[in-house]
Parts: C-alpha cells; structure tokens; sequence
C-alpha cells in the first residue's frame, strides 16, 4: 500500500520515501521511516507522542525524553530538504501530525 501526503509517496514494505515520484531524493533510517509510516496512516489527525514512543522503541529499550522530539526534528530535516510539500506540526501537550502544505 503505498500512502501518500502532498507530493510525499511512502511505501511501507520497502520503508521507501519519494517525493514527487523520484525515489532517489531522501534516504531514511529505519526509526525516521517508521515515524514517517505512523504520521501518514493517520495523517491530519494526530498521533499521540506516548503512542509514538510505544510504537517506535522496544518495550525494554530505554526512551530519553526527547528522542522523540529529536527524531522528528531530523524528519523535518529531510523532508524540507527533499522538497516535499508536507510538513509535520507539533501539536503541544499532545504529539505530532502531517500536513499537506500548498505550494505558493
């Protein structure tokens, strides 16, 4: 199933990003992959952090407090620099969610 935000394509069984069709632009490491899949299966509601944190990390791992957050930051990162047209808001107290952004 391939999900789909904006001009922002995933395809979850490979863990592969594209943006505007060109797979070649954004390279994910696992965990970023994995919270690019959680925002978009849901994408625009939000994704509660503590659903996050559950999800991304093994029950046993240690999870510093703000993995996450570090974690999305470096999502941001790749996906302003890939040129998607999505971005990922902080919806404080609360989590994270995707949004289709439309180009100026």
């Amino acid at each position: 199933t391939l999900l789909r935000c904006g001009n922002l394509s995933f395809e979850p069984q490979a863990r592969q990003m594209s943006v505007d069709g060109n797979p070649e632009v954004v390279r994910l490491a696992r965990r970023e992959a994995m919270l690019l899949e959680e925002l978009l299966r849901i994408a625009p509601r939000i994704v509660i952090k503590e659903r996050l944190e559950e999800r991304l990390y093994a029950f046993n791992e240690p999870v510093t407090l703000n993995a996450i957050e570090a974690l999305v930051s470096r999502l941001r990162r790749k996906l302003s620099a890939g040129g998607a047209n999505s971005r990922i808001d902080t919806v404080r107290g609360l989590g994270y969610r995707l949004l289709s952004v439309d180009p100026a």
